[in-house]
């Protein structure tokens, strides 16, 4: 579900600049890792299943300054999840480099580095 509500409000980033959309994005990256650091300490354990500002914020990465296209969106979100369920290198890294609100967090970014990449391959690739 987070990855959905990412999703939106990545779309949402498209209408700003490059510079206000970072900015954007960044600002949720650190209130996604302090809120995932939080709710680690009150379920009492690791990257609790209830917590998706992480899935949130790795969206929005994902479909960082894509083309705002359905097509596009459609691709992203299925690359996003792709890396995100099979954690290849370096999204596996993530969780063993950081811990806490960071390790929860990052690996979500680093899979939605991937699924940006991927996706601009793809587009390159169709023309």
């Amino acid at each position: 579900m987070g990855s959905l509500w990412g999703l939106v409000f990545g779309y949402a980033l498209s209408g700003l600049s490059a510079a206000g959309g970072a900015a954007v994005l960044a600002a949720a990256v650190a209130a996604a890792v302090w809120v995932g650091a939080e709710a680690e300490r009150a379920a009492g354990g690791k990257d609790p299943r209830h917590i998706v500002c992480d899935e949130v914020v790795g969206m929005m990465t994902a479909v960082y300054l894509l083309p705002a296209t359905t097509g596009t969106l459609i691709l992203a979100f299925s690359l996003f999840r792709f890396f995100d369920i099979l954690k290849p290198p370096p999204v596996s890294t993530m969780e063993r480099v950081f811990s806490g609100g960071a390790a929860v967090v990052f690996d979500d970014v680093a899979a939605g580095l991937c699924a940006n990449a991927a996706a601009r391959l793809v587009l390159w690739l169709a023309g």
